[in-house]
């Protein structure tokens, strides 16, 4: 599936038939730039790894694999390693606060919703999304290019001005 700027939240819901099942992950307060780096990362990296944590229990009869955040880093294909370090990374290289505010999770019967968010300003996605597509940018980041390769769905709470990127996984 490919990046989707029609997609709303409560349409996502229906689509993973949620049950009721939330789980948040706070990262640094709303209104402040992280002030203790180490503590940051130590939050950063726990919020991360609970995602994933409650994933693989959760969907332990579904899926073929563990989701591991290293898949990342050992360039083996997974969404959520993918998405979380991608969205996670262009926070921390974009956004006003330079992290992500929290990561939200979203459990279903047919599958789940992932979110990851940034307070401030938010970001046109179509234009980046355009700018990729026509421009052929070599240096752009990961992130665009992993949401257009993903087997799940990627949208946005609003793709002129984004601050959460969800990534829509079904079973």
């Amino acid at each position: 599936m490919v990046i989707n700027f029609n997609l709303t939240l409560p349409q996502a819901l229906q689509r993973i038939v949620y049950d009721g099942e939330f789980h948040e992950f706070e990262i640094h307060s709303k209104n402040n730039i992280p002030e203790d780096y180490d503590q940051f990362i130590q939050q950063y990296a726990d919020a991360k790894w609970n995602a994933v944590g409650i994933l693989n229990k959760q969907y332990k009869d579904k899926l073929d694999k563990e989701y591991n955040l290293y898949n990342w880093l050992n360039h083996i294909p997974d969404d959520v390693a993918y998405f979380l370090n991608e969205a996670g990374s262009n926070c921390n290289n974009y956004s006003d606060f330079k992290a992500p505010f929290r990561f939200c999770l979203w459990l279903g019967k047919n599958g789940f919703l992932l979110a990851v968010e940034q307070k401030g300003k938010g970001f046109d996605a179509s234009e980046i999304f355009l700018k990729e597509e026509t421009e052929n940018l070599e240096n752009s980041g990961g992130g665009f290019r992993f949401f257009k390769e993903t087997s799940s769905s990627v949208f946005f709470d609003n793709s002129k001005e984004a601050n959460v990127v969800y990534l829509l996984a079904k079973f």
